[in-house]
């Protein structure tokens, strides 16, 4: 029987095999992940105490336009998932409590967005960033699915440690694929923002 541990480190291991360096390996992870679990895409955002940050590693235009919509409205899935620190599993944005997600909702339907599983990163009270995985169709995730999902959530974790690792001590930035999301980090990390 594979362990959840044992799972998360044949993850990474395989991720990192695959990787040409830690620029590429976000990527490699959330494709890894959109073959494991039957999902339409994947995306791979950073979060802040304020909310999405941007977004590191999406598999399609469906993924990157799940993290654009809520870094737009800061709202839905990911913003409560990273706030909360619990999975957020929507398996229809149809049913989906629109006044909880008001502007969030009808964009992500109008996107072809069906169903949402927004997975926390973080470390203790550390919000790291959420793993989103996003369907085109309805549906719950099964048991052994979402046991998946969460062991790649689990890695996406230890990948982000690392490369925010990797920037503090390289001096580089952790690489977004939104410009926005560069200004935000550029802005909550300037002395006159945090007076």
């Amino acid at each position: 029987m594979v362990t959840a541990s044992t799972r998360v480190t044949e993850i990474l291991s395989a991720v990192l095999a695959d990787s040409g360096g830690a620029a590429d390996s976000a990527g490699i992870l959330v494709g890894r992940c959109v073959r494991a679990v039957p999902v339409s895409g994947v995306g791979l955002a950073l979060m802040t105490d304020e909310g999405p940050a941007g977004t590191v590693a999406a598999t399609d235009g469906g993924a990157q336009r799940l993290e654009e919509l809520q870094f737009t409205f800061g709202e839905g899935p990911c913003v409560d998932a990273s706030t909360t620190g619990r999975p957020v599993l929507v398996p229809d944005l149809a049913v989906a409590e629109s006044l909880r997600w008001p502007e969030f909702v009808p964009a992500a339907r109008a996107a072809g967005l069906r169903a949402v599983f927004a997975l926390p990163l973080q470390v203790g009270g550390i919000r790291l960033g959420v793993l989103d995985l996003y369907r085109e169709t309805t549906g719950m995730l099964p048991s052994e699915q979402l046991a998946e999902a969460l062991s790649f959530a689990d890695a996406a974790t230890l990948l982000l440690l690392h490369l925010q690792a990797d920037d503090h001590g390289s001096g580089n930035r952790l690489a977004v694929l939104d410009d926005r999301a560069e200004v935000h980090q550029a802005t909550a990390s300037s002395p006159s923002a945090r007076a």
